[in-house]
């Protein structure tokens, strides 16, 4: 841009990246014509590697595949231990690493015939291609048959270029820039197979792969380390408070039974026969001095014409898709839109309700959170939410969180699943006849603080923890670049 005042005249150059408005000459458009694709940030980035010979992918590959999804729910998948690991994107990650979901299984008959093509050999190289987690990537170095859907795009690679190496590179800011590139941002951004072959590789020797990958992994290790040792302190501070409750709990129980602990009852089983006249009888020693999620919260019912009565169309409201929701963390991202953008098709809440996600494997995974510090009055979240709302006093919302939000607790919401495979979730009622411990409201807000500030301790060390580790992947486009 150009300034120009009374005494002065001067230019402004902006960032290429922040470019809005730019010109290309038709010589220098190559195969796509929109605007995305020709943006002159991808030139910048691209032409710093020019001290290499950049060989397109498909060169070092013996092939490029990718899978499909069987329809959801149907009779392609299984409980079964025999069955065959189905990988999908979300279990890539930003560090290469794959995060398995043993509960998604497809049947051996799929995954030999209709899903032969698919099939996954150790050291596969697994880069995301549709939507949200394009730039995700993913070393299958498992001993074990495997497939992948179709948001995958699977490398099988010859002996020229070493996987660990793809994998850094596809994660450096290098492999990130081509996958933006190549990806098209419509409504849902995708790449195909032609076109991840087209991903420029620097021609290297596979001493200089090694030379190269071996600070980028050790940081990765020392960050898994952190990590570790974090999550650590972390269950060591859910481990006294549920020590505490069980104190609480065994003044609830008489001798009689054979647990004194509100695990040893979860770890019992009965939940998965919540009709049991055994069941019954616990619960109703229960209610001499206890109570049932379900007499303190109450579910709210999605009625698509009373729960939206009055919103206009411009009304503001947070909204809340599952992917927004951390994991046992009680952290989401809410984003502000107006109401006319997602009237239809989502879970109404408001401000202090507990959000529980009742699929799997969002559920098993602890994805829930209390809507304690939404920015509107009125919250929109997916559907695959049971929405609990206080009715009574005595119980602080935050303190229900940290029981629902225990492993042993998931476990035993797992006995009531139902639905096919795949696209299983928990009926409102194992929440509703949960039996909870209930002491006074400041040692359920005192339990439920120490809970929270270990999550925050832990949140900064794993926020340090990747910090360093962006700083390894930017270090290795430096030693890339001889910098």
């Amino acid at each position: 841009g150009i300034s120009e005042g009374r005494n002065t005249f001067f230019r402004i150059t902006p960032d290429v990246n922040d470019l809005c408005v730019f010109a290309v000459k038709r010589g220098n458009i190559e195969k796509r014509f929109d605007p995305h694709a020709n943006h002159p940030k991808f030139q910048t980035i691209f032409s710093r590697l020019k001290k290499y010979t950049i060989l397109p992918l498909r060169d070092y590959v013996e092939c490029i595949f990718s899978g499909m999804t069987p329809k959801s729910g149907g009779d392609a998948y299984t409980e079964s231990e025999d069955g065959i690991l189905f990988i999908k994107s979300g279990c890539l990650s930003n560090d290469g690493r794959l995060t398995i979901d043993s509960t998604s299984k497809i049947k051996s008959d799929v995954h030999n015939r209709l899903m032969k093509s698919s099939q996954l050999k150790k050291n596969d190289v697994l880069i995301a291609i549709v939507g949200a987690t394009i730039g995700k990537v993913g070393l299958f170095d498992l001993d074990c048959e495997a497939n992948i859907n179709q948001a995958i795009a699977a490398a099988r690679l010859k002996d020229t270029i070493l996987p660990e190496f793809l994998v850094a590179y596809m994660l450096s800011p290098f492999g990130q820039a081509y996958l933006e590139y190549l990806k098209r941002p419509v409504a849902r951004a995708n790449i195909n197979l032609d076109e991840i072959g087209q991903i420029g590789i620097p021609c290297l020797s596979i001493k200089q792969q090694k030379q190269f990958i071996k600070a980028f992994y050790s940081a990765r290790d020392l960050k898994e380390h952190k990590i570790k040792e974090a999550d650590k302190l972390l269950e060591n501070t859910k481990k006294t408070v549920f020590e505490t409750i069980d104190v609480l709990f065994e003044e609830y129980i008489p001798s009689l039974y054979s647990f004194n602990r509100l695990r040893d009852l979860i770890g019992t089983g009965i939940f998965c026969n919540p009709h049991s006249n055994y069941l019954n009888t616990v619960f109703a020693q229960l209610r001499k001095n206890g109570l049932y999620i379900g007499d303190l919260a109450e579910f709210v019912e999605i009625n698509p014409t009373t729960s939206r009565a009055g919103l206009q169309t411009d009304t503001l409201v947070s909204f809340v898709p599952m992917p927004a929701v951390e994991e046992r963390t009680n952290n989401v991202s809410y984003e502000v839109r107006c109401y006319e953008e997602v009237k239809t098709g989502f879970t109404v809440f408001q401000k202090d309700d507990l959000l529980w996600a009742k699929i799997t494997p969002c559920m098993q995974n602890g994805k829930s959170f209390v809507a304690s510090n939404m920015p509107t009055e009125i919250g929109f979240g997916s559907t695959e939410f049971h929405v609990l709302r206080k009715k009574d006093e005595r119980i602080y919302m935050p303190y229900l969180w940290v029981l629902l939000t225990d492993s042993h607790i998931l476990e035993a919401a797992q006995g009531m699943f139902s639905g096919s495979a795949g696209q299983q979730r928990v009926s409102d009622l194992f929440l509703k006849r949960f039996p909870i411990v209930l002491p006074p409201v400041e040692k359920q807000k005192e339990l439920a603080d120490q809970v929270f500030k270990a999550l925050e301790t832990n949140r900064v060390i794993r926020d340090e923890a990747e910090e360093e580790w962006q700083v390894a992947k930017e270090q290795f486009e430096r030693e890339l670049l001889g910098e």
